[in-house]
């Protein structure tokens, strides 16, 4: 008699024959053990194993729904799980009879199963569990203004010294730790050393990223206090990781560099200083060190010893041949890429200094004060934070005994990304032995370091696994996504990559992906037309020439538009499902291709490229310029109008502004009058429009009783506002109006319903460039090409994807960051408070350490992301670089940026690098139309008369370049990108301390010294205004300006200027001129020789970032102003470079000085009333060529 099917048989003949799951998804959705891990590759179908795992609990096991929690990374995949999940039981109950009657019963009450995102279960658990733990029933998400407050209050009152009211909110002990810590003076010398502002930032990045491990303030306090202990353990860290390393270079240097190039023997008989260092050396380190020796040898190699100064003979360029040979690197960049171990030796041996171990020590102890007042501050208005949720529903599960166990089976997607406080509530969900864990994810796409996801912790699942049970850890790698030769070349680049594993303080190899061979379509899969792979780098100049390196992305950008536009032109196809809902081949459309880049900065050039040039139709994703919209600064006008209806700004902003629905003319006419008799403009406005002066009343009513979201929501409302806009924009508009309108809510929810109030966090949120996303506006049947970010393409896939920006190497910490939260050392800072070091006790280590993790961690990171950027591409995969170039034509890559990684992996697959290919030409846009105006402004009238009431050098300076850019800077406050902070040593912070100093310097070689903390200036802190104090501190902005100042010193122009007549520093000036105009400026520094005058403008950032124009009008308004004081003497101008150490004049085209004076009084006048033209032959240059919506067109007429 035939031995009947069990149901569980039944279900897993279910998968092998109708669902065809491969072999290893159907060994992982039967797997039984507390603990399944599974390793899926990408497109490999882990969403469908996790399905299907669900099921096989519910219709075969017969779990409860209720017992059954499932965890996805985002609420997309939760929404996506469940739909899968329903329509699997679907499935089931109509094709497996046995099981049907427990899948229809599941499929009725799917909407009760624990399908969520951690986050979401843990406000659910809270909630649900209001007796078991002290949470408020009605608990909420803090707002991001009740946030903001509070770390302003924080700020302030740190900065005021005034910290007795805010600790009044603590209690018990920590109140008696904030009287002793914010009494302490030496609290208040960090305060002055990196800002208060410095500090709160540290203390509110520090809290996510402690809480994330698990800890809370008590524990950051004991961090403190155990601080010894911890470093040790780091330094046992450091050790174990190094020696290896270091007995390798002892290897490399004593058995075959320096014994290669000639030995002892020969660096005795050679009278050059390498030589002498390179005997010394080989004496000292004939014999192979102990684990003990090795950081001095280290020390010895790389500090003192033998790389410190590397001039030299035949010798040392034998030793440097050898070295390149042996360890692939010359003598310089072999010294420069190890830096980092000179300080990683001194950790080992305790080169500590005692006061950075105190200053770190006080940093805990106040973060963590921060982080208890913040608690405090939260628990007042009854609120929680995201990482809050975590922590407090773990206290619920840990403190409730039927919490543990109430889930029988925890199924979690995307593991790779989870930190140790979400690993530590799933374990307490599942207690040992009454449960089941099953986890999916892949190492390789662990990219949420940001969200300080620990990748070990999914290695240590998967060893926990794999020791219990070998049959517990399954690897999916059989993938449904690429086709065979896109697979192929992924294989490679990452199995050249990975070669030595995936990262390497964790042993994991890699995992190579394999095709379905076994299934019918696969061969038919092959063939699509669309090349299956490209590199795309174009050519640029060799040296001499030194193109941008943002020319040659604009150059790599044209060549993959024309690929884009060739491909769909052409009719290459891409693989995709049938009318009849069959897989087959397609032409290509613009909605096939995604553009993805490492970050947004790429964005305004593909822009340029696509959409303004090329006409391609582009839809840019998560943009988060949301505070940069036109439509967003006129949602905040409105609500300052609407506050004080008397700021005239305000009011006449408003009208102006499409959200008034006056045409521009109108607005135009009603602010030119207000300004010509004073009146005022809401009763001009009443007088003339009595219908849009009731609706405006009216918005004003329903913001002052409802709030601030109100008049927003009623100007939604109305069809007018979106009308006003062109057809193409008003979906976009809409959205982010809607965003605006959210915004203000979460205002008023938590600081109230002031009109003012929000318009103000609104205001100060775009002041500050804060990134918000834009909401997305893209349909399902646009053909746009899509462009995104790799970490915004996570878990999508595209017919072809061309990953850009490959030129870009990982960001390391900036310079000039003086405060650095790690999780390695707690806290770390580039330089002791100001008279804390004394005697050579002032450099400081902890920096150095924190990077030496965290460049590697990041770096490591930065392959796994370019691995996930390929990955999403299915018929086709574009890398697309920009790249300088050596003088033997030969592509110069950044260090450690993705192209060092293709090309190199180009070269060693045996094909040689890839071709540089002749930059494209500039073809017209698709189509035979020009794009339509994207915009229109309200010009207002100039007016007879009527001037700025002074005028300064920069002004004028940027009114003849351009006075739409003009208008962007000194009306709408938007900041210029050659004045701001750059990742080289540079930026407006530096620039003032740099004047500060030369104001007072008598520009004397051995004078300098009483200006620098180091020598003779060790008091000048207390003598420097408040804001420079942070600039001063900081060693990274100090010790370059200071080596700056001092190559000046010795210049020839020094004694120039020194020995000149009449010279003076800093000279302000005000000077009427006879037409009128009020010139008011700052003169760097002008003196006499014999009957010529002199002028030199000083410059700190890169004189190549702003345009030449600028700096030439400049200097001939310096130029007037002093021959107003002179007379007619002859005038010599140039700026002075002092990070280059030299002059640069200014053109000497012909002028005279009474057309000079004229021109400035015409910018007087025009910079009061207009007009703003664009000057569009100066957009390449202008930083705002994305918001000037007349000037878009520029690449088409001036360029």
């Amino acid at each position: 008699m035939r031995k009947m099917e069990t149901a569980t048989e039944t279900f897993q003949k279910y998968l092998e024959e109708k669902a065809r799951l491969e072999p290893e998804q159907v060994k992982a959705v039967m797997g039984d053990g507390p603990l399944v891990v599974v390793s899926a590759g990408a497109g490999t179908g882990k969403t469908l194993t996790l399905s299907w795992r669900f099921l096989r609990l519910v219709v075969v096991d017969g779990v409860p729904l209720e017992r059954i929690l499932t965890i996805t990374f985002t609420e997309k995949a939760a929404l996506e799980m469940r739909e899968r999940i329903r329509r699997l039981l679907g499935e089931v109950r109509d094709g497996i009879p046995a099981l049907s009657e427990r899948a229809g019963d599941a499929l009725s009450r799917l909407d009760e199963a624990y399908i969520s995102t951690i986050h979401a279960f843990s406000m659910r658990i809270l909630r649900e569990s209001g007796l078991s733990v002290d949470v408020d029933p009605g608990i909420r998400l803090i707002t991001p203004p009740e946030e903001n407050s509070f770390w302003q209050r924080l700020e302030r009152s740190m900065d005021r010294e005034e910290m007795g009211p805010l600790t009044g909110t603590l209690s018990g002990k920590w109140r008696e730790r904030a009287r002793e810590v914010f009494s302490s003076r030496r609290t208040y010398d960090l305060v002055d050393a990196f800002g208060a502002g410095g500090i709160v930032g540290a203390a509110s990045s520090a809290i996510p990223l402690f809480e994330s491990k698990n800890l809370d303030p008590e524990a950051l306090w004991e961090w403190a206090d155990d601080r010894p202990e911890r470093d040790g353990e780091l330094a046992l860290r450091l050790r174990e990781e190094y020696t290896p390393l270091w007995r390798r270079a002892w290897a490399d240097w004593m058995e075959e560099i320096l014994p290669g190039a000639g030995g002892l023997e020969r660096f005795l008989g050679d009278d050059k200083q390498f030589s002498a260092r390179a005997a010394a050396f080989m004496e000292t380190w004939d014999k192979e060190p102990g684990d003990e020796d090795l950081p001095r040898f280290v020390a010895d190699l790389l500090g003192e010893g033998l790389l410190k100064k590397l001039s030299g003979g035949k010798c040392k360029e034998d030793v440097n041949r050898l070295a390149l040979a042996v360890t692939g690197q010359g003598l310089k960049e072999y010294r420069d890429d190890r830096e980092a171990w000179s300080s990683a030796a001194r950790w080992v041996t305790g080169d500590v200094s005692p006061l950075e171990t105190e200053m770190r020590a006080l940093l805990l102890k106040i973060i963590a004060l921060s982080w208890e007042l913040f608690r405090a501050a939260k628990s007042a208005g009854g609120t929680l934070s995201f990482d809050d949720m975590i922590s407090r529903a773990l206290q619920v599960v840990t403190s409730e005994p039927s919490l543990p166990g109430r889930f029988l089976h925890v199924i979690v997607d995307e593991f790779q990304d989870t930190n140790a406080l979400q690993d530590d509530l799933l374990s307490a969900l599942v207690p040992q032995g009454r449960g089941s864990l099953f986890l999916v994810g892949d190492l390789q796409q662990s990219i949420y370091r940001f969200r300080h996801a620990e990748p070990a912790i999914f290695l240590k699942r998967v060893m926990e696994a794999f020791q219990s049970d070998p049959d517990s850890l399954v690897n999916l790698d059989v993938t449904f996504r690429s086709r065979q030769a896109v697979m192929d070349v992924v294989n490679s680049l990452f199995g050249r990559v990975w070669r030595e594993g995936v990262t390497r303080a964790l042993e994991s190899r890699f995992s190579r992906l394999a095709p379905p061979k076994s299934r019918d379509w696969w061969a038919k899969r092959q063939e699509t037309t669309v090349k299956p792979f490209e590199i795309v780098i174009p050519a640029g100049e060799a040296p001499p020439a030194k193109p941008r390196v943002s020319e040659i992305r604009l150059s790599a950008m044209r060549l993959l538009a024309d690929r884009i536009v060739g491909a769909v032109d052409s009719g290459a196809t891409v693989w995709d499902i049938d009318g009849e809902g069959s897989f087959a081949p397609r032409p290509a459309r613009f909605r096939d291709f995604a553009v993805l880049v490492p970050s947004r900065t790429f964005y305004d050039q593909i822009e340029q490229v696509f959409i303004d040039e090329r006409g391609i139709p582009t839809y840019f994703e998560g943009n988060r310029n949301y505070f940069g919209r036109g439509e967003v600064r006129d949602a905040v006008r409105l609500l300052e109008a609407l506050a004080d209806p008397g700021d005239l700004l305000a009011m006449a902003s408003f009208l102006a502004s499409p959200l008034s629905g006056l045409s521009p003319g109108v607005s135009a006419r009603l602010i030119a009058k207000s300004r010509t008799d004073g009146s005022d403009l809401l009763a001009l406005l009443a007088e003339e429009h009595p219908l849009e002066t009731s609706r405006f009343e009216r918005l004003r009513r329903e913001g002052l009783a409802a709030g601030p979201s109100r008049p927003l929501a009623t100007l939604l409302e109305d069809d007018s506002a979106l009308l006003s806009c062109e057809g193409w924009k008003r979906p976009r508009v809409a959205a982010n109006l809607r965003r605006a309108i959210d915004l203000a809510r979460e205002y008023e929810a938590g600081l109230g319903m002031s009109l003012g109030g929000c318009a103000g966090y609104l205001r100060d949120m775009t002041r500050k460039r804060i990134e918000t996303r834009e909401a997305d506006t893209l349909g399902e049947d646009d053909d746009m090409v899509r462009v995104m970010t790799v970490h915004a393409a996570k878990g999508l896939e595209f017919p072809v994807v061309a990953v850009t920006g490959l030129e870009l190497a990982p960001r390391t910490r900036k310079q000039g960051v003086s405060l650095v939260v790690s999780p390695h050392l707690g806290i770390a800072a580039t330089a002791l408070p100001e008279g804390w070091g004394e005697g050579g006790e002032g450099e400081v280590l902890a920096g150095a350490i924190h990077d030496l993790f965290e460049n590697r961690e990041t770096w490591e990171e930065n392959q796994r992301l370019l691995y996930v950027a390929c990955t999403r591409a299915r018929d086709s995969l574009i890398l697309c670089g920009a790249s300088a170039r050596t003088e033997e034509g030969e592509f110069r890559p950044k260090r450690r940026s993705w192209l060092e990684t293709v090309l190199d992996w180009s070269e060693s697959d045996g094909a040689g690098p890839p071709e540089p290919e002749p930059p494209a030409e500039r073809p017209t846009r698709r189509g035979k139309s020009a794009p339509a105006p994207k915009g229109e402004r309200v010009d207002l009238p100039p007016e007879e008369g009527e001037a700025l009431e002074k005028i300064s050098a920069t002004a004028y300076a940027l009114l003849r370049f351009c006075p739409f850019a003009f208008r962007m800077r000194h009306r709408q406050g938007l900041d210029i990108s050659w004045e701001m902070p750059s990742d080289d040593v540079g930026g407006a912070d530096l620039g003032s301390l740099a004047h500060w100093l030369l104001r007072r310097w008598d520009f004397r070689p051995e004078t300098l010294s009483l200006f620098d903390p180091l020598r003779g200036g060790a008091g000048l802190g207390e003598l420097l205004p408040a804001d420079l104090r942070p600039v001063w501190a900081d060693p990274a902005k100090r010790v370059p300006l200071m080596g700056w100042l001092e190559r000046f010193a010795s210049s020839t122009l020094a004694e120039r200027i020194r020995n000149g007549e009449d010279t003076r520093k800093e000279v302000p000036f005000r000077v009427r001129l006879d037409n009128g105009a009020l010139m008011v400026g700052v003169i760097d520094v002008i003196w006499r020789e014999g009957e010529k005058t002199f002028i030199r403008d000083y410059k700190i950032g890169r004189i190549e970032n702003a345009p030449g124009e600028l700096y030439r009008s400049q200097l001939l308004f310096y130029a007037l102003a002093a021959r107003k004081h002179f007379g007619g003497s002859p005038l010599d101008l140039a700026l002075l470079s002092l990070k280059e150490n030299r002059e640069i004049p200014v053109g000497k085209d012909p002028f005279s000085w009474e057309d000079l004076e004229e021109d400035i009084a015409s910018a007087a006048r025009q910079g009061a009333a207009g007009p703003f033209e664009p000057s569009r032959k100066r957009c390449p240059l202008c930083p705002w060529k994305g918001e000037c919506l007349p000037g878009r067109g520029w690449t088409k007429g001036a360029l």
